[in-house]
């Protein structure tokens, strides 16, 4: 990489742990919060499934923005107002306002996946290894979170583990505005040379029935994550066989997240040397029986399947986005990341009520087989777009 793309990856990849930093703010804090405004446990879950909703909704609009103001000033508008909502919960003491500052960080966090991934997509030439990096961020983010909010809380309560938040919002912000013109790319072509900015060979034609098939792929893919994700800290939890379970069951979990980072540089790198549907077929293949069998271990076993699985999960995340740049036109990169990120987080999303349906009605371990039949189908679909872009290198 030359210096120029170096920086653009380090600042994506900054931005992209602080965007999840605020994905996984409340978690940590949901005892506490249930606590200060009198709910219930389930009042609780709904205030908490307010983020991740809109997180996803917000990456429809941010295509659109991408396309017409740039990444840079995306990525500006996502820092400036998270950290402005992060400050600002110092001072809620009405649970409505509180729901509603969540929904604007959700919608404001939205904003990364489209601006980040156009952003390296325009101007970085391995873009497979670029992704993958900017993922390690994501996924380092997801990882450490719960511990910083934990401790935060602990000392100077719940608020201020948001307000925390706003300190690397705002330092990045200061980043952007200086480099004015790191990621200008609203011509939505790489930048000049005088900016050491790779020339990546610019895609004219957007090749629909693939791209809608990979939306699918990514709705399908991030139903399975996140019904997994909902509730494995419980299901270890109830296994762990100490009277420790809740501590337990979040320390797995997160060994099974941190896991993760290496997946997206692995995956990132194997997106520059190979067939990228391929491989995205493959994660889908190796990891549903995973998925299905995780329920039937004790904890300590079920922690080495969940690793597995998230290694897979997360090395396919460089390769579905490499994807979405191979099918899109330039003109139409930003609206497409846009959709795939709200297919993958937004319908994604609801996993968590209906999984929590199968639990209710047939038990927890049987979520697992139910995702896992889920995560079959995907794959059958998978090796379909395999088919699809076979075709089209063919004509």
């Amino acid at each position: 990489m030359t210096g120029s793309e170096k920086k653009i990856v380090g600042v994506t990849t900054a931005c992209h742990a602080t965007a999840h930093f605020f994905e996984q703010a409340f978690p940590p804090v949901l005892k506490l919060v249930e606590a200060d405004f009198g709910l219930g446990l389930a009042g609780a879950g709904g205030i908490g499934n307010i983020f991740p909703l809109f997180f996803g909704i917000g990456a429809l609009p941010a295509g659109m923005i991408v396309d017409r103001w740039g990444s840079r000033r995306t990525l500006l508008a996502f820092l400036l107002t998270c950290a402005a909502a992060g400050i600002a919960v110092l001072f809620v003491h009405n649970l409505w306002v509180f729901a509603f500052l969540l929904m604007v960080m959700g919608l404001a966090a939205g904003l990364y996946h489209p601006a980040g991934t156009t952003l390296i997509s325009h101007n970085v030439e391995q873009v497979g290894t670029g992704l993958g990096i900017q993922g390690m961020g994501g996924n380092l983010g997801l990882a450490v979170m719960p511990v910083i909010a934990a401790a935060v809380a602990s000392t100077l309560g719940w608020r201020a583990a948001y307000a925390v938040l706003a300190v690397p919002a705002i330092l990045l912000a200061m980043y952007f505005i200086v480099n004015k013109n790191l990621g200008n790319n609203r011509d939505h072509e790489p930048l000049s040379n005088e900016h050491e900015i790779a020339r990546v060979e610019p895609i004219k034609t957007t090749r629909w029935v693939p791209l809608i098939m990979l939306f699918t792929l990514g709705m399908l893919n991030g139903f399975c994550y996140r019904g997994m994700l909902t509730f494995l800290p419980t299901f270890f939890s109830n296994n762990s066989g100490t009277g420790r379970g809740i501590m337990q069951g979040g320390a797995l979990t997160t060994i099974v997240l941190v896991n993760g980072v290496v997946g997206q540089y692995i995956g990132g790198r194997l997106a520059d040397r190979f067939h990228r549907s391929a491989l995205f077929a493959s994660c889908f293949t190796i990891s549903a029986p995973l998925l299905a069998t995780l329920g039937m271990w004790s904890s300590h076993y079920a922690v080495v399947a969940a690793a597995l699985f998230a290694f897979l999960y997360f090395a396919n995340q460089p390769v579905g986005n490499a994807l979405v740049m191979e099918l899109s036109s330039n003109s139409f990169r930003g609206r497409a990341y846009g959709i795939y990120f709200f297919m993958n987080f937004g319908m994604g999303s609801f996993s968590a009520t209906v999984s929590g349906w199968v639990g209710e009605r047939y038990g927890l371990d049987a979520i697992f087989p139910f995702l896992g039949a889920v995560l079959a189908g995907t794959a059958l679909m998978g090796w379909g777009l395999v088919a699809a872009m076979s075709r089209i290198k063919r004509s």
